[in-house]
């Protein structure tokens, strides 16, 4: 059996259960109530701090690279960088790849080569992880081999065919990956088909990340709660922003890539108003492609879904993560849904043809 067969199957599998409708939606957590040991002063609520909200979704820089000996090749640091995040707050401290949060991401086709020169200028060894690429063990920045501070080295590696997906790269370092991803450490890479069925849509690349900031607008260390039911923050950004807004046509089909950069959240993703199909996992596009209501994403999973513009009336239009039984041992529980991405409705869109491959099991948009 082929590896990407295999990674098809695996991934349809473990996503089956999550994305059959139940017959009602948990909010609270049966069984017991939360534990309070030890819990440390409550953090600022969102509202309270001051983030910016509502801004056109960022998009994600990508990484320069330049055609050399073969390969396409680019450079990455990983460094401390200051963000004015808060208002009347100093800069919040980041540490980053090429000064960008999310870090500058990575497209290249099945068959290039890329060659990448790394830096680390952070206060401890890190590596760069290239999660799911199906590279050598020994370029795969694992935790056996290390980069220490103020030192560098260089990641070759090839894309084999058959590799086209959403992948990403993060830190994995023994000892030190949990706090280097939190504190903005992550970047999407893509592998691109040039036979591609869906090629044809707009793509749009969205990253989920949490932040968890105290009342001086810092990074706030792990509480209690946090190690025992996993890090989580008063925000939940898309490509670093709180609640962006982006335009979708009425009838417009787009093509969302989505990656799930949180620490400990998982995502019970929804867009009630607007019609999906889910055509992506973890090992690229699947064979036939499904209708979901909702998608339980979890941390380090990808997914790939056609989005078309209804704007069903009495729904929010956006991008939300639906509340369920979570099982956490320290409070709270969500309750309710929670604003990810706002969408604004735009003109009607003109009809299209439809095209073969993965996107023939898919209606074609018309309007309503």
């Amino acid at each position: 059996m082929q590896r990407r067969q295999m990674m098809r199957w695996g991934a349809a599998l473990a996503l089956s259960p999550w994305l059959l409708r139940p017959a009602a939606a948990a909010s609270a957590h049966a069984g017991h109530d939360g534990m309070a040991m030890g819990q440390a002063a409550p953090l600022p609520a969102a509202a309270a701090l001051g983030l910016a909200r509502g801004l056109p979704l960022p998009d994600l820089k990508r990484l320069p690279l330049e055609r050399k000996d073969g390969a396409l090749r680019g450079c990455l640091t990983a460094a401390a960088v200051s963000l004015p995040l808060l208002p009347g707050k100093p800069a919040t401290e980041f540490w980053a790849y090429n000064d960008s949060v999310p870090g500058p991401a990575i497209e290249l086709f099945e068959g290039e080569t890329l060659g990448l020169r790394f830096d680390n200028r952070l206060p401890q060894p890190t590596t760069v992880h290239w999660h799911g690429l199906p590279i050598p063990s020994d370029q795969d920045g694992n935790p056996h081999d290390p980069v220490p501070p103020g030192q560098g080295r260089d990641y070759r590696f090839s894309l084999p065919a058959d590799s086209a997906g959403s992948y990403w790269y993060h830190p994995h370092p023994h000892g030190h990956t949990a706090e280097q991803a939190y504190r903005g450490l992550a970047g999407v890479f893509v592998v691109k088909s040039r036979n591609d069925p869906l090629a044809h849509l707009p793509e749009r690349w969205l990253v989920l990340s949490d932040l968890k900031l105290d009342q001086d607008g810092k990074i706030a260390a792990n509480s209690d709660a946090d190690r025992m039911d996993g890090r989580e923050g008063q925000f939940v950004l898309v490509n670093g922003a709180w609640q962006p807004k982006l335009a979708l046509g009425r009838g417009e089909r787009q093509r969302w890539r989505i990656w799930n950069a949180t620490s400990a959240r998982v995502l019970k993703l929804a867009l009630p108003a607007q019609e999906v199909w889910l055509v992506g996992t973890d090992g690229g596009l699947i064979e036939k492609p499904r209708r979901v209501e909702y998608l339980l994403l979890p941390p380090g999973a990808r997914a790939e879904l056609a989005v078309t513009g209804r704007f069903a009336a009495g729904k929010p239009s956006g991008l939300v993560a639906l509340p369920y039984a979570r099982g956490k041992m320290m409070g709270p529980e969500q309750d309710q849904a929670l604003p990810l991405l706002e969408i604004e409705a735009g003109g009607a869109w003109p009809p299209r043809p439809c095209r073969s491959g993965c996107a023939g099991s898919i209606p074609c948009p018309r309007l309503r």
